[in-house]
């Protein structure tokens, strides 16, 4: 398979009521999460297919939000790498005062 170009996109839904705290009684996860693959290549649709089925079954990240892996939350004072949520670029060693070590740039 000669592959010409890949895009994926992502999308979830979710009640906002839980993310912000306005009801105690909606849930503040995603109630399901979508992922939408774009594969330009020369290759029939059963083949795309078939490669999207392959980076599901060795996706990281597929395989740890479908396996409902552990996680782990602690306070960390050390320097850690922080992924901008804003920019989602400008992640860099700084002391983090965010618990999942997350910030917002300005």
């Amino acid at each position: 398979m000669e592959l010409k170009k890949v895009e994926s996109g992502y999308e979830g839904a979710q009640d906002l009521r839980g993310f912000l705290g306005i009801s105690e009684e909606v849930p503040v996860g995603y109630k399901n999460i979508r992922v939408y693959f774009k594969i330009e290549a020369d290759d029939s649709e059963n083949q795309k297919e078939e490669l999207i089925r392959m980076a599901q079954k060795y996706s990281p990240v597929f395989n740890s939000l479908a396996k409902l892996i552990p996680i782990s939350v602690q306070l960390d004072n050390q320097t850690t790498f922080v992924y901008c949520l804003s920019c989602g670029r400008c992640g860099r060693n700084t002391r983090s005062r965010h618990p999942a070590s997350y910030r917002i740039c300005r």
